[in-house]
């Protein structure tokens, strides 16, 4: 089939260049794509033991609000710290089917159930404005769709303005995000549902564990974050 007349311009005006070797042509060559390091074998988010699908293990359950963290691969140097600063920082969209691949991938080997309703952790509204889109809900999009599961947007809201948690360290991501989430008119939605709650990377799941303490309370049967990559 013919390439589109748009899409012949945009990749002779803007070229696609692979996001670990930089070649032209792709963004994630067959080459790079290698050099990504799948989770195998999932752990608790916390001490690292291995549990189901990622989920906290017996002792660190108490401390969490989340069920546990799917992860689709590790953080390391290389093709995947490359595809989501495209991603997320120079507006490529076109990368959330790439990058959603690698989530649906995780979430094939390791099911939620039954009842399983998918979201994606919110931007305040200014940060979507400044950045365009919010990457993660295209994410949870692409997650929903796959598996025909309902997409629950504005179910939950961002409700206050907050520095970004990537300029900051430990506790202070903590303190950066309590209190910032709400569920409006969404508890019936929300009540006695699996949650697969998506965004990009979890550093220290600070914003992931204050967001699922407000579903939680809300009634949720269980809340999973779905990242592609714990930091």
């Amino acid at each position: 089939m013919l390439q589109s007349a748009k899409e012949f311009v945009l990749d002779t005006v803007f070229p696609k260049f692979c996001a670990g070797c930089r070649g032209e042509g792709t963004w994630l060559c067959e080459k790079c794509l290698a050099e990504i390091v799948f989770v195998q074998s999932p752990t608790c988010p916390n001490c690292q033991k291995l549990t189901p699908k990622g989920q906290f293990c017996s002792r660190c359950r108490s401390k969490s609000n989340l069920t546990g963290i799917i992860s689709a691969c590790h953080w390391r140097e290389g093709p995947l710290r490359g595809l989501v600063h495209m991603y997320k920082y120079e507006g490529i969209r076109e990368l959330a089917d790439i990058l959603a691949a690698f989530l649906i991938w995780q979430l094939k080997k390791n099911p939620i159930g039954k009842n399983t309703v998918v979201m994606a952790v919110p931007l305040h509204w200014k940060r979507q404005n400044v950045r365009g889109f919010n990457q993660a809900q295209l994410l949870a999009a692409n997650v929903a769709t796959y598996f025909n599961l309902d997409l629950l947007e504005n179910a939950l809201v961002r409700t206050k303005w907050t520095r970004p948690q990537v300029e900051l360290k430990g506790q202070q991501r903590k303190t950066n995000v309590r209190g910032v989430f709400a569920c409006r008119n969404s508890k019936k939605i929300i009540n006695n549902k699996n949650i697969l709650l998506v965004d990009d990377v979890a550093t220290t799941a600070a914003t992931l564990q204050e967001a699922a303490k407000v579903l939680r309370a809300a009634g949720a049967r269980q809340v999973w974050g779905v990242v592609l990559a714990k930091g």
